[in-house]
């Protein structure tokens, strides 16, 4: 008979702000509302059609409402569309056509995203998710609505740096409460809270999104000081190039799980495709079989070829200066407006 263990005090910590609680609870701040739309589906790349469908919707809110002082977008980042291999930067260009580049744009993305170069060049800032799994959503929320009223503040300017490294990584040692990912997103939690930190984080995106950009990418963002960005992200990429060996998950041919199965006599077997059910709208191979969980070992077999094979060697982090301080840079005064009407929209 075991020890019955002591009942432990539970502290119910405080639940994270929601980054409309944020905005509505700062004085002078009317949050607008914009566009949501969510999809959870596993029929395959979002069709020509559909995108269409969202982008109208999502950019008429942008123009009905294009008089905001600040927009905060709560994008994914790993959409793909049938003739749109970034639809989020899409999406990101055309708003800031919309609005100019006075109105500071925050993004906020899950860390299986792809930070692209277009989201990158639109962007002011980008806050990326820093748990796996996934369990700060509304954390990564209230610091996107709290870096973009320091903004309109006036008081920082948004520079980022951003390394990209080419792996693509999968398994438990992703998971960051124990995983050797953690370490990178502890740090990154670290540097934006840090002196004049304001964002960073680590995009490793997901194996199975088939776009031209797939790649682990680090970045920093920092209050006017590309110098230590640059810095910064480069050491976040070069910490994870020498471990990601670590992070790469076993998987087992389609042939061989099925033979493994049927020499099992007891207990419950499951197989499983690695792609889970959400990589289809990732454009990965959407047939309903076990060819999918072959084509998805292929793939990622080929990844961790390509991945230590290649002699990549970290080198300097290109620095992205946000619209509005270009803007500064070329003469003109950004605004400072403390009016700040927000627009939250979501895809």
């Amino acid at each position: 008979m075991g020890r019955a263990r002591p009942a432990r005090a539970r502290t119910r910590r405080p639940r994270p702000r929601h980054p409309l609680d944020v905005l509505e609870k700062t004085a002078g701040v009317t949050a607008v509302p914009g566009f949501g739309a969510w999809a959870y589906s596993s029929d395959g790349t979002l069709s020509s059609e559909g995108f269409r469908t969202l982008a109208e919707g999502f950019l008429g809110a942008v123009g009905v409402n294009r008089d905001v002082d600040g927009i905060y977008l709560c994008l994914h980042g790993s959409m793909v569309a049938a003739d749109e291999m970034d639809p989020e930067g899409r999406l990101l260009e055309e708003t800031r056509r919309i609005v100019g580049e006075d109105v500071p744009i925050v993004v906020s993305l899950d860390l299986h995203g792809v930070l692209t170069e277009r989201l990158l060049r639109q962007a002011d800032a980008v806050v990326c998710y820093l748990t796996y799994p996934h369990v700060d959503f509304r954390a990564t929320g209230g610091r996107a609505a709290r870096l973009l009223l320091r903004i309109l503040d006036g008081g920082v300017r948004p520079v980022t740096a951003r390394v990209t490294i080419p792996a693509l990584v999968r398994g438990d040692e992703l998971i960051t409460d124990t995983g050797a990912f953690g370490r990178f997103t502890r740090r990154a939690a670290e540097l934006e809270a840090g002196p004049g930190g304001l964002s960073a984080g680590m995009l490793i995106s997901n194996p199975f999104t088939d776009v031209p950009e797939l790649q682990t990418s680090a970045f920093v963002v920092t209050d006017g000081d590309p110098g230590r960005a640059a810095a910064e992200a480069l050491a976040q990429a070069t910490g994870f190039w020498d471990v990601r060996e670590r992070m790469r998950q076993p998987l087992v041919p389609s042939a061989e799980a099925v033979e493994i199965a049927r020499a099992t006599t007891s207990g419950t077997v499951i197989l499983t495709d690695a792609a889970d059910a959400r990589a289809p709208a990732r454009r990965a191979t959407a047939t309903r079989s076990c060819g999918r969980s072959r084509t998805a070992v292929t793939r990622a077999r080929s990844s961790r070829r390509s991945s230590t094979r290649r002699p990549w060697r970290p080198r300097s982090a290109p620095v992205s200066a946000a619209p509005s301080a270009r803007r500064s840079a070329a003469g003109s005064t950004p605004r400072a407006s403390r009016r700040c009407r927000s627009r939250a929209a979501s895809t």
